[in-house]
């Protein structure tokens, strides 16, 4: 559970960063920084896994996991300048909703009343965040469009975890992203100061020990124990946004995003359930 929170808190740092360097410039270009400053930083991992650990036999998947999180990605950097910290803080916890209406809808797994109503009161949750009728946030529907796209990248997932190693994912999907977001950003490039650089190589090493710390909070514990410390990232994201940006979130978005992470929670707790009952 610690681990996890510390997951967390370093995510709420990376998302800081991203911030204030989108504040100068595109996004386009924010992106490709932190991947390719995550690269940095994940390429002694990469030369010590040499090239046996890239070896794959399901390159497509590979190439379409890359695709979805390129889509995910660009939509949530985008969105970073429109929306307050806590608005992406709760449209984030969206992803498992997303994937598991996907699994339902793409590849026929049957989803029971209990796991549907979660679904129903987590999309519930977006509707009390965005308010329909109400003035719309474009970014609203950015960080909406992301979660779906990484939802289809987590199904993706789930489907090279039958022959992938982690670290073949990981290499892979890095390997891929970078020179793909490299064009784009060409096309919109403002020499990055010093500071931005530090602060992009800071948000690679967050995002990095992200992944980490979360990996590492599944060996010692099971999904039930550390998911419900999720919510702590609202927290630790929102007073941040109070802190450096003056933001204040309203009921709202507090509301949605329990009723979010509540549904999230329980649909991925149930299927942890459920995989484990089919095992015995």
């Amino acid at each position: 559970m610690g681990l996890w929170v510390a997951a967390t808190m370093c995510e709420t740092v990376m998302i800081g960063c991203v911030r204030i360097v989108s504040q100068d410039l595109h996004s386009l270009q924010v992106l490709f920084l932190r991947m390719f400053c995550g690269l940095l930083v994940l390429a002694p991992w990469f030369i010590r896994l040499g090239a046996s650990g890239l070896r794959t036999t399901v390159f497509p998947l590979h190439a379409l996991r890359s695709g979805l999180q390129i889509m995910a990605m660009t939509m949530w950097f985008a969105s970073v300048p429109l929306v307050i910290l806590a608005d992406i803080a709760a449209l984030s916890f969206l992803a498992p909703l997303f994937a598991t209406a996907g699994a339902m809808l793409l590849l026929g797994e049957r989803v029971g009343w209990r796991r549907g109503l979660a679904l129903a009161v987590g999309f519930g949750g977006v509707l009390v965040i965005v308010r329909p009728g109400d003035s719309f946030n474009i970014g609203w529907g950015l960080l909406v469009g992301a979660a779906a796209c990484w939802a289809g990248a987590l199904l993706v997932i789930k489907r090279m975890a039958r022959s992938e190693t982690p670290a073949s994912m990981t290499a892979w999907v890095t390997s891929l992203i970078t020179p793909v977001l490299a064009i784009p950003a060409a096309f919109v490039w403002r020499d990055p100061s010093w500071a931005q650089w530090g602060l992009m190589m800071v948000a690679g090493c967050a995002g990095t020990f992200t992944h980490l710390l979360m990996a590492q909070a599944f060996r010692h514990a099971e999904a039930s124990a550390v998911l419900p410390m999720d919510f702590s990232r609202m927290i630790w994201i929102t007073l941040l946004g109070y802190m450096l940006f003056s933001e204040t979130p309203t009921w709202h978005v507090w509301v949605g995003g329990a009723l979010i992470f509540a549904a999230a929670t329980y649909v991925t707790l149930r299927e942890a359930r459920l995989a484990r009952s089919t095992k015995t």
